[in-house]
């Protein structure tokens, strides 16, 4: 007898005894055993600036004759991105253009800072490019020679500091 009343008063006394494992506040667990919360832990992340210029592919820049030596053409570029930033550009002579002369300009109109977009749609620029002081002698006549390349660059719009990790 004495042995059972033991046993009964150490299974009461466990029973009693609160939960230590998180900050359980329930008196008893339910009677099937379901997952309770006891702790939310937020989750963050780093998101990267983002920027596209679409349908890439498709960009091409035709120079027409303006003047005896001076050649202009331009093109529409459409632009994503989850930051504000600065466009700028410049031309990459090829062996046509190294034959002729003349050098080349380049500019984004008709302004180079672009607001972010995030996915409310985008932005459109054009790329503007002058090929001045050229001497088409010294080529062989034609359609669609490829004479350069345009290439756009950007930054970010905003000042930055660094902190080292």
């Amino acid at each position: 007898m004495l042995k059972k009343s033991i046993l009964g008063v150490v299974l009461l006394a466990l029973v009693a005894m609160p939960a230590y494992a998180g900050h359980i506040k329930a008196t008893g667990w339910p009677c099937e055993f379901k997952f309770l919360d006891i702790c939310e832990i937020p989750i963050t992340m780093n998101i990267g600036l983002y920027v596209e210029i679409l349908d890439q592919d498709k960009l091409k820049i035709e120079l027409d004759q303006k003047d005896l030596d001076t050649y202009e053409g331009s093109c529409t570029i459409q632009i994503k991105s989850n930051f504000d930033l600065i466009l700028g550009c410049y031309v990459k002579d090829n062996d046509a253009s190294k034959a002729m002369g003349g050098k080349f300009s380049c500019e984004i109109k008709p302004d180079p800072f672009v607001p972010k977009t995030l996915c409310v749609g985008v932005e459109e620029r054009e790329v503007c490019v002058i090929y001045d002081e050229v001497s088409i002698v010294h080529l062989d006549f034609g359609k669609g020679i490829e004479v350069g390349t345009a290439v756009v660059q950007v930054k970010p719009g905003f000042d930055c500091t660094w902190e080292d990790p």
